[in-house]
């Protein structure tokens, strides 16, 4: 029987080879039925493909384990690399801040020092509420207001009483919840006042009129 060589150097008959000719043509036809059906949907076909997806699935899985790895290690490292910027830039701007602190102590002893030589005395907090005025109580011979704050809120006779253009009057009479404002302009109103660049003491008095009269002046003083 004759024989012949493979690639390998080893002898072949020629019945092996025909067999092996007719089990690549099966391999083949077989390709082209499963193309085919699989081209009609075939249920065999895609409950079989279903099947092996199935069991394929973990191995999917355990062979993109590594770069789903591989993708938080490159996107922790980029978070690093944005931290060790961020801390620069924070280092750089204590450093700055430090900076301004020396300079606002350097200034608040400058400033202590310069309230020890005037002999200054620190200035309390103004409280202040608002309000609204509620009842007008003008006449020919009054000129004063009520307003709807009084003792509740912590008003008391002879506080200020301001208003959008500046001190309106001062309270006279103080309840509960309302109190009594008495106006710059009346005839019983008398405020001290200091007048002029040298501050000379004054009396501002009202007259029951849109003026204020000026009194007690002493003489020689510039408004």
């Amino acid at each position: 029987m004759r024989r012949v060589r493979n690639y390998f150097g080893r002898s072949r008959s020629p019945a092996s080879r025909d067999r092996g000719q007719l089990f690549i043509f099966g391999l083949y036809f077989l390709c082209v039925v499963l193309l085919v059906l699989s081209r009609i949907n075939h249920s065999v076909i895609l409950e079989a493909r279903d099947r092996l997806a199935d069991l394929a699935a973990p191995f999917f899985s355990a062979a993109s384990a590594p770069v789903s790895e591989l993708r938080h290690g490159i996107g922790r490292a980029r978070d690093y690399t944005a931290m060790f910027g961020e801390l620069d830039r924070l280092k750089a701007e204590n450093e700055g801040l430090k900076t301004w602190e020396w300079r606002a102590k350097q200034l608040e002893r400058k400033i202590g020092q310069l309230q020890a030589l005037l002999h200054a005395v620190e200035s309390t907090g103004l409280n202040y509420v608002s309000g609204n005025v509620i009842a007008d109580a003008r006449g020919p011979f009054t000129r004063s207001v009520l307003i709807n704050l009084g003792r509740d809120q912590g008003m008391r006779v002879g506080y200020a009483v301001l208003s959008g253009e500046g001190l309106a009057g001062r309270i006279v009479d103080a309840g509960g919840a309302l109190s009594r404002v008495l106006l710059l302009n009346d005839l019983n109103s008398r405020i001290p006042v200091l007048v002029g660049p040298a501050g000379a003491r004054a009396l501002v008095s009202g007259d029951n009129s849109a003026e204020l009269r000026l009194e007690f002046v002493a003489d020689g003083a510039s408004s």
